[in-house]
C-alpha cells in the first residue's frame, strides 16, 4: 500500500510511527512488519461487527476465565464471542472451534 492507494503518516517519530488508511476496503487483511528489538503493534478500525475477545494459556469457554491481553512467553488461545458464535482459536491463531 501507498500513498496514492491511501497510506498516510500520520506520526513518524524515531520510536513510533502512526498510519492511517483511508477507505479501506473491507475483508480480511495482513499486515507484515519487521522490527529491531523489542515492539508493539497496535491496530484498531471501524466496524458494525460486535464480538468480544479474551486470551488464556488453555482453550476456555468462559470469557469470564480469559485475560485482556496475550501471556508474555506463553502460547495462548484467542477467545472470540461475535453475536452468539464463539471462537477459540489456537497459539498460531488457525481457527480450532466455532462453538454455537
Amino acid at each position: 500500500m501507498t500513498s496514492e492507494t491511501g497510506l498516510k503518516t500520520l506520526l513518524s517519530l524515531r520510536n513510533a510511527l502512526i498510519l492511517n488508511v483511508k477507505q479501506p476496503t473491507g475483508g480480511r487483511w495482513l499486515i507484515e512488519l519487521t522490527a529491531e528489538g523489542a515492539h508493539t503493534v497496535r491496530v484498531t478500525g471501524l466496524s458494525s461487527l460486535d464480538f468480544v475477545h479474551g486470551f488464556s494459556v488453555k482453550p476456555t469457554l468462559a470469557l469470564s476465565h480469559t485475560d485482556p491481553q496475550p501471556t508474555t512467553g506463553k502460547l495462548t488461545f484467542s477467545n472470540y464471542n461475535n453475536n452468539n458464535e464463539y471462537y477459540i482459536c489456537n497459539p498460531q491463531f488457525k481457527q480450532s472451534s466455532n462453538v454455537p
